[in-house]
């Protein structure tokens, strides 16, 4: 998995604007995961 490293501002100046956002969704599924993971487990 790829995670864009820059800001979404960099990304639309550059023309990276789905790269962000496909690294941004993929963060986001990985903190739904983090926070399921530690609800179960307190």
């Amino acid at each position: 998995m790829y995670i864009y490293p820059y800001s979404l501002e960099y990304a639309i100046k550059y023309n990276e604007h789905d790269l962000w956002r496909e690294s941004y969704q993929a963060n986001c599924g990985c903190a739904r995961a983090i926070e399921s993971a530690i609800e179960r487990h307190q």
